[in-house]
C-alpha cells in the first residue's frame, strides 16, 4: 500500500479512484463492510481503491478532546493493505477544514483527485458543523459526475458496532468482545525496554512494552495475550497496570512473560494481542507470594490456549481476515 499526503496527490493524477471517507480507527466489521463496497464499486469502473483518513481525530479540534486510538497510523495501514485496499491518504484535519462548507469540503476533493465513485458510512458528517451528510452526498454526486455508496451500520448483538463502542470495551478489558466485532485481535506494538530485572529474579522473566501514547490501553489487569517476536508468535501473560507489588511510582506499565521464549530481549520490536483478562491487578504482601500467583496465571494462560486451540497463538488465530 502507499501512504500519500495531500502534497503527493499528483501521484494519483492519471489514475481514477473510488474513495472511502472517514477516521476508520480499528478497521472494525463496519469498516470491513464499507470496504468490501469500496473495492466492489471501483472493480466495477476500472479505479483504484483509495482511503481517504485523517492523522488526527476531528474531535481533538472540534472539542479539544482526542480519543485515544485503537490503531496508530501504521496500523492501520497495515489493516487496508490486508484487505486489499491500495493507497491511503493521510491529511492532518485542521481548523481550516473543519470551518469548510460541506460543499467545498467535496470540491477539495475532487481538485485532489479523479473520483469516480465516494464511498462513506450512513453516519458520515462533514463540512462546518457536520452540515454535510448522507443524503448531500447524493446530491453533489449527480452534480458533480461521481457516483455516491452509502453504507449502512452493522449491527452486533442488536448493537451498530462503532469505534467508540470498541474502545469503551477495551477499556473495560471485555477483551473477547472487543476484539469480536473488531474483526482482529486488539494488539499495541512497541519496543521493550530494560526494566528492574525482578520477574528474572522471581523465575519469570519480564519484557516491558514502550508503546504510543496516543493508544488506548485495555483495563489494569492480568491478561492471556500473544506476543509477536522475531516473526513468532508466543503464548504470554501479560500485566497492565502500576505493578503496585514491587513498584511504587504509580506509573502505569505494560509487562509481559513470554512463554518459551529465550534470548536477549531488550530493545526488540514486539507486538502484543490481547485475547482475555484473567483477573485483577493486586498487591500482594511480598515477592515470594507474587511468584506464587505468577505460576498459577502462567498454568491457567497455557490451559486457556489449550481449550482454544492455541487460538491466538497461530497467525490465523490473531487475525481473522
Amino acid at each position: 500500500m502507499m501512504i500519500i499526503s495531500m502534497h503527493e496527490a499528483e501521484k494519483l493524477k492519471n489514475e481514477a479512484v473510488a474513495v472511502a471517507i472517514g477516521m476508520f480507527d480499528g478497521v472494525h466489521l463496519g469498516h470491513r463492510k464499507l470496504m468490501d463496497v469500496l473495492k466492489q464499486s471501483a472493480q466495477k469502473s476500472g479505479c483504484k481503491t483509495l482511503v481517504y483518513t485523517f492523522i488526527n481525530h476531528p474531535e481533538e479540534i472540534l472539542f479539544n478532546q482526542p480519543p485515544k486510538y485503537i490503531d496508530t497510523l501504521e496500523e492501520k495501514a497495515a489493516k487496508l493493505e490486508t484487505l486489499g485496499i491500495e493507497y491511503l491518504a493521510a491529511v492532518v484535519f485542521t481548523r481550516e477544514m473543519a470551518a469548510m462548507p460541506p460543499r467545498e469540503f467535496i470540491l477539495s476533493l475532487l481538485r485532489a483527485f479523479r473520483v469516480k465513485h465516494i464511498v462513506a458510512g450512513y453516519d458520515f458528517r462533514f463540512g462546518d458543523g457536520g452540515r454535510g451528510h448522507a443524503g448531500d452526498l447524493e446530491i453533489f454526486g449527480s452534480e458533480m459526475g461521481f457516483d455516491s455508496h452509502i453504507v449502512p451500520a452493522v449491527v452486533s448483538d442488536g448493537k451498530i458496532i462503532s469505534s467508540s463502542r470498541i474502545r469503551e470495551l477495551i477499556a473495560g478489558g471485555h477483551m473477547e468482545e472487543a476484539n469480536d466485532i473488531l474483526g482482529w485481535k486488539y494488539a499495541i506494538t512497541g519496543s521493550i525496554s530494560q526494566g528492574k530485572r525482578i520477574g528474572s529474579e522471581m523465575g519469570f522473566p519480564t519484557a516491558n512494552l514502550e508503546f504510543e501514547a496516543s493508544k488506548i490501553l485495555p483495563a489494569s489487569g492480568v491478561y492471556f495475550s500473544a506476543a509477536e517476536l522475531d516473526e513468532k508468535i508466543f503464548p504470554a501473560i501479560t500485566n497492565i497496570g502500576v505493578n503496585p507489588t514491587v513498584s511504587a511510582d504509580g506509573k502505569v506499565g505494560i509487562e509481559s512473560h513470554i512463554i518459551g521464549y529465550s534470548g536477549d530481549i531488550y530493545g526488540k520490536r514486539i507486538k502484543l494481542y490481547f485475547l482475555k483478562k484473567h483477573r485483577n491487578e493486586r498487591k500482594f504482601d511480598n515477592r515470594d507470594e507474587l511468584a506464587r500467583q505468577i505460576a498459577r496465571d502462567v498454568k491457567k494462560a497455557m490451559d486457556y490456549f489449550m481449550k482454544a486451540d492455541a487460538s491466538g497463538i497461530k497467525q490465523a488465530g490473531v487475525y481473522k481476515v
